[in-house]
């Protein structure tokens, strides 16, 4: 089977739509997304209802948690973020916050978890920068892989060969079954690695063998900047689109 993992949509409707176009390319069979739907972007609703469409496994992001209480969780947020989800709040409704409510905050299945941003306390919203974060991890991952998001940052690192060298578009890479392995799949809809596309994690997983490929997808970034600047968004969120930093 065929399937592909997705993070940290932020509200931005053409990456998402562009994501699933290159999945049906890919053959992938199913999709699922680790969280944090809305946020940053101007298509929070929009974006809700095609994830639930399109993806058969949902688990919670920070953002998707904190958007039906927002003051309790104010002083914690940074003032775009919390500008976002304001906007957010008024363009979803009671169902949609209760939707993202009952999202679980981590999933197992197979030889797979997910969780938005940790394996060990996903509710804690930690952030897995350094390989050090993903080691720490390793003795509270109960599955040969773990699958996160939360930095927009895609990375690899396996229990023995500690961070992985990797590249966008480089065709499928094994899986040694020795080992475990913790992805981070990096983000759709606001990258922060430096590469102004979305970016998406797929597996080929035919037990006991594994493989993966990180993926690039360009999408009309331009649509999405003069969407968030016409919807009084801060202007920062859209020059982000372009640095992907």
């Amino acid at each position: 089977m065929i399937f592909a993992v997705i993070s940290d949509i932020h509200a931005n409707l053409e990456a998402l739509t562009a994501v699933l176009v290159r999945c049906g390319k890919e053959q992938v069979e199913k999709i699922y997304c680790l969280g944090d739907i809305i946020g940053y972007g101007p298509n929070p609703r929009e974006c809700l209802l095609l994830a639930q469409r399109n993806c058969q496994r949902i688990v919670r992001g920070n953002h998707d948690h904190m958007v039906s209480d927002i003051e309790k969780h104010a002083q914690f947020i940074q003032s775009e973020a919390l500008i976002s989800l304001r906007y957010a709040k008024k363009l979803l409704t009671a169902n949609d916050q209760m939707l993202l409510n009952s999202l679980p905050f981590i999933q197992s299945f197979d030889d797979f978890t997910l969780a938005h941003s940790n394996i060990f306390y996903p509710e804690l919203w930690t952030y897995a920068l350094h390989p050090a974060n993903y080691q720490s991890q390793l003795p509270y991952l109960k599955t040969r892989i773990g699958v996160i998001g939360h930095t927009h940052k895609p990375f690899a690192y396996s229990s023995i060969d500690g961070e992985l060298d990797f590249d966008h578009e480089t065709g499928w890479q094994k899986i040694d079954p020795k080992q475990t392995h913790i992805f981070n799949v990096g983000s759709v809809g606001q990258p922060r690695n430096g590469l102004a596309a979305a970016s998406v994690l797929i597996f080929n997983y035919n037990p006991p063998d594994i493989s993966y490929q990180f993926i690039l997808v360009p999408y009309k970034i331009d649509t999405t900047a003069q969407k968030i600047i016409a919807a009084g968004l801060p202007e920062r969120l859209a020059e982000r689109l372009y640095t992907a930093i």
